[in-house]
């Protein structure tokens, strides 16, 4: 005589599909949890670990030449030049000035103009001539 299992009620398939959902969310959580400790181990003491930089950063400075580049392309062409670089410029964007979002108040549509004395010719000459220059920005 066969004796057949009794037929699970709504209540208990609920909470068999509960426990089995809850088990894989909790081993993909988990491994997650695991995978994003590991690399912030790895990002937060790289100076420790013994391993290699993914990119070298360097810092020059350049004197321009007197008078400056006059516009954007003129600049990438001497830059060129300058630093050694294979190819033109392949990218040249020349934005306006605009008001920055971390300030209170919206920027003056003409700084106040402040002069300043420039020499023409060596200082300890005596026949330089001064000249006022007005070095705030266009609008």
């Amino acid at each position: 005589m066969k004796r057949s299992l009794p037929t699970p009620t709504r209540r208990q398939s609920a909470i068999a599909w509960l426990r089995k959902t809850h088990g894989w969310i909790g081993l993909w959580g988990a491994t997650l949890g695991l995978l994003f400790g590991t690399s912030g181990i790895f990002l937060n003491h790289r100076a420790v670990l013994p391993l290699k930089p993914a990119l070298a950063r360097s810092q020059q400075e350049i004197e321009l030449p007197r008078p400056g580049p006059v516009d954007a392309a003129t600049m990438g062409a001497w830059l060129q030049v300058q630093l050694g670089l294979p190819g033109p410029a392949t990218m040249i964007r020349v934005e306006p000035s605009r008001p920055v979002p971390w300030t209170e108040r919206p920027l003056p549509a003409r700084a106040p103009a402040a002069p300043f004395l420039v020499r023409d010719g060596d200082e300890g000459r005596s026949r330089s001539r001064a000249r006022e220059v007005d070095l705030a920005p266009a609008p």
